[in-house]
């Protein structure tokens, strides 16, 4: 992997979290090909239409896309699935959300295969 993109909730908490993801990357010799900020709001306001947001990552080409989510976590996956996006999707990707979010034929065909999950907490571990 040589480039990755970066998409973020909107929120202090996601954008923090985008910024030090951007400066690791690139502090590892990885080329940050596009960030982006997802409109915060519901269905009901019309800002769960991330396909132009993935559009505008995917003219960089990635090697990989870097999520920061939280509650757009299953319209951002809607709309990797609707724009028929290929390159891998790593984060803290809520799995159950995942699943159940994109239909039964992207999931058959393999259009989660490459997603990853990165946490910075388990409740298995002794501190």
């Amino acid at each position: 992997m040589k480039s990755v993109a970066i998409v973020a909730a909107a929120g202090d908490f996601p954008q923090a979290n985008a910024v030090a993801m951007a400066k690791a990357a690139q502090e590892s010799s990885l080329r940050v090909t596009g960030q982006e900020t997802l409109a915060q709001g519901t269905p009901a306001q019309g800002t769960t239409d991330f396909v132009p947001v993935l559009e505008k990552l995917k003219a960089g080409a990635p090697d990989q896309v870097v999520t920061i989510l939280g509650s757009v976590h299953g319209w951002l996956l809607k709309a990797y699935e609707a724009s028929g996006w290929k390159a891998p999707l790593t984060g803290r990707i809520e799995f159950p959300t995942a699943l159940t979010a994109v239909s039964p034929q992207f999931l058959a065909s393999g259009g989660l295969s490459g997603m990853t999950g990165v946490v910075n907490y388990t409740p298995l571990l002794n501190a």
